[in-house]
């Protein structure tokens, strides 16, 4: 990770984990200023996850918060850089991926192209994402997490306007594309719990319905919008939901929770985070995939391109937490019971989408031995 700040190092290492290297692409370039001159590619941002038709965009920045100065004015000045300045970077990141998908580049130079596919058309969803470094010890003080507030009457600039603004508390800070404000503790709790692709963007999806609801919503921390994601099972939909019928009919919504340990310390939370462990091992078999194709040491190759490959490794990495435990208990059940000299299969039907099944197959490798015979 040469060249990367501390902080752009925390976030690299969060994305590849949970979205895997095939999809996680930290410090794109565009082709914008003169390449010729030693390398005057323009960076697009910090962190962009290209799956499917989702593209996740990260602007990651770290600005100090002048503590003598009142609370109030710096916070406004310290909110307009942090957030202001990176909602800005993640508009035109947004743009330009629309507009030039196939001028994206993984050096300065421009020379090497990412080597994935960047969607277009009108079903792409782009999701932007601040995060922001340097607060975590103020924050702790004003909040029972280290986290920010949320409070859905700041529209707009009132986020850091001096009028308007509250300390540590972050509003809709843009109305047409919803932007997620994260710091440095919020997006590694967020990413710890939610580390698949899948996961993450349902989660997403969840706390945008939430926070942009017709009412006002006041919430006291992150936190408290995971206890609520987590509590929100149905049963009988076999899904989540944080807003309730209630919420859409209430002028105010306010959410106070206790904090994640709160969550951590149920039964059900613990066995899950057990029970998940197993899973890991799909996780670990995509990026082994992953890592051969694009170093060109795979042993069988049915592919030309990088771009080809990856559609049918995005296939296995298109699974949740929970799905991967059930394939990786599956496949890992089969390799044990498998006789080492014998061919064998395994066919497990995906349990959200019976159109869809996975195959194992065991197939043993005979070494002959030859030797030279001397007439």
């Amino acid at each position: 990770m040469n060249g990367f700040t501390k902080e752009e190092q925390y976030l690299n290492s969060l994305g590849g984990r949970s979205f895997l290297q095939f999809w996680s692409w930290p410090n794109l370039f565009r082709d914008q200023g003169d390449v010729t001159k030693h390398g005057d590619g323009k960076e697009i941002c910090d962190l962009i996850v290209v799956f499917d038709n989702d593209i996740i965009l990260f602007s990651d920045k770290k600005i100090k918060f002048n503590l003598e100065k009142d609370v109030d004015i710096a916070w406004s000045r310290w909110a307009r850089k942090a957030i202001g300045e990176s909602a800005k970077q993640l508009d035109g990141a947004r743009r330009w991926l629309q507009k030039y998908p196939e001028r994206i580049y993984i050096n300065k130079l421009c020379t090497n192209k990412i080597p994935i596919k960047i969607p277009i058309g009108e079903g792409v969803v782009f999701h932007h994402i601040v995060v922001c470094h340097g607060v975590e010890e103020i924050i702790s003080s004003f909040n029972v997490d280290s986290s920010f507030m949320f409070d859905s009457s700041l529209k707009g600039n009132d986020t850091w306007s001096k009028e308007k603004a509250i300390p540590f508390c972050v509003g809709e800070v843009e109305q047409e594309h919803f932007i997620h404000v994260f710091n440095e503790y919020t997006i590694g709790l967020v990413l710890k719990e939610f580390d698949t692709t899948k996961d993450f963007i349902h989660y997403l999806g969840q706390r945008e319905a939430l926070l942009s609801l017709n009412g006002r919503v006041r919430v006291n921390s992150e936190s408290s919008i995971i206890n609520l994601y987590y509590n929100s099972f149905n049963e009988a939909t076999n899904e989540r939901a944080i807003v309730t019928n209630e919420m859409l009919n209430s002028d105010c919504v306010v959410i106070d929770g206790e904090g994640i340990s709160n969550l951590y310390d149920t039964y059900s939370f613990r066995y899950k985070s057990s029970e998940n462990k197993v899973s890991y091992f799909w996780d670990d078999m995509i990026e082994a995939f992953t890592y051969h194709i694009l170093n060109n040491s795979a042993e069988y190759t049915n592919f030309i391109s990088h771009s080809e490959a990856e559609e049918g490794i995005r296939e296995l990495a298109r699974s949740n937490r929970f799905e991967r435990r059930m394939l990786a208990e599956t496949f890992l059940e089969f390799y044990y019971k498998a006789v080492p000299s014998k061919r064998g299969t395994r066919l497990m039907i995906d349990p959200y989408d019976s159109t869809k099944a996975y195959l194992f197959l065991h197939f043993p490798i005979c070494l002959q031995q030859t030797t030279d015979i001397e007439e």
